[in-house]
């Protein structure tokens, strides 16, 4: 449909009218203008001339609030912390952590307690864990525990593995180098084999092969000196089904 509005306002310069107009003579000037269907108003109503809304972005910018936060969120990992760091305990340089061994009553075969509570009660030490040692006995100038070929009712296979972890607290008593000393009792009851000691430390695990029999009486070697950290823990066992003993040990402290 063709659609026609007047405009109005200040008059357009005439339009010469044909001779033939069947008008009574009358001129008007209009404009034709021609909507299709996305430019029509809507039904029943005129199009005003307003402007259409500005779809742009509003910069401005607001006030009395807190702006929002465009940061990125940070997902670096926590630095993780080493447990084996270098870090000071009750040590002092040069100073010695002893672990001294259980306490126990009977000797041998009477020997109580035979299983290790580690519980720290009743003359335990909870740093000295044995593992199928039922025996004590003092000689000479030290008392100590030791695994027997013999069995008694109560006591453990000595075919079985018989070991004590010497466990010192170094997360409390420093992570650094120490020097282990460690002791036996020599006499012709030791196995005619090789005990272990096995030193678990920062850089993995060190063993070393003593055999008992060596030296006289009370003897104490040098084990090695090893940066040892939080768990760090020393064994040393019996491989065999005769005997071998399970002295205390010292820690000298090294610093880090």
């Amino acid at each position: 449909m063709l659609v026609f509005w007047i405009i109005g306002c200040a008059p357009a310069p005439a339009v010469p009218t044909s001779p033939s107009s069947p008008d009574d003579g009358a001129s008007v000037t209009v404009e034709h203008v021609t909507f299709d269907e996305s430019d029509s108003p809507p039904d029943g109503g005129t199009d005003s001339g307003a402007t259409p809304p500005d779809e742009t972005t509003d910069t401005t910018e607001t006030t009395g609030g807190t702006p929002p936060d465009d940061t990125p969120p940070d997902d670096t990992p926590p630095e993780e912390i080493d447990p084996c760091a270098a870090a000071a305990g009750g040590l002092a340089l040069g100073d010695d952590h002893d672990v001294e061994i259980d306490a126990y009553t009977g000797d041998g075969e009477t020997t109580e307690p035979k299983t290790d509570a580690n519980d720290g009660a009743h003359g335990d030490n909870p740093e000295f864990q044995r593992h199928n040692v039922a025996r004590g006995h003092c000689g000479g100038t030290s008392c100590y525990w030791y695994s027997s070929s013999h069995q008694e009712a109560g006591e453990p296979d000595p075919s079985g593995s018989q070991w004590v972890d010497y466990t010192p607290d170094f997360s409390d008593l420093g992570v650094g180098w120490y020097q282990i000393t460690a002791r036996y009792r020599q006499t012709e009851n030791r196995a005619d084999y090789e005990a272990w000691y096995r030193v678990s430390h920062r850089d993995g695990d060190t063993l070393t092969e003593v055999d008992q029999r060596d030296g006289t009486d009370d003897v104490s070697f040098d084990l090695g000196t090893y940066w040892m950290c939080p768990g760090s823990v020393v064994r040393v066992e019996d491989p065999g089904s005769e005997s071998i003993t399970f002295n205390d040990m010292s820690f000298a402290y090294l610093g880090g």
